[in-house]
């Protein structure tokens, strides 16, 4: 799970690949972000940016009034009538711990 500080800029990125491993296009793309510990939305099914071929992007712009902690992150493609999601957990901290 990465690590971001409240205020900052998140993009998320995912590929999407038929049977055969060949980035494709989804019929629809979509992403929601949940915070974990509450089932808030924090995002709704908004449409995700088209990079490429099966490549797919959004940025997520985190404030200082959001909460810190565990955020559930789905996106969710629909190719050929088949649905398919692509998970990640991020954490909002208010400050980044440095090693």
């Amino acid at each position: 799970m990465t690590e971001y500080e409240l205020g900052t800029a998140i993009k998320f990125a995912t590929t999407f690949a038929d049977a055969e491993g060949t980035a494709t296009d989804a019929d629809t793309m979509v992403i929601e972000i949940v915070y974990a510990s509450t089932k808030a939305v924090g995002v709704t099914a908004v449409s995700m940016t088209r990079d490429d071929e099966g490549e797919y992007s959004y940025t997520w712009q985190t404030t200082e009034n959001d909460d810190t902690g565990q955020y559930e992150v789905e996106a969710t493609a629909t190719i050929n009538g088949v649905t398919a999601k692509d998970r990640d957990l991020v954490d909002l901290v208010r400050t980044k711990e440095t090693d």
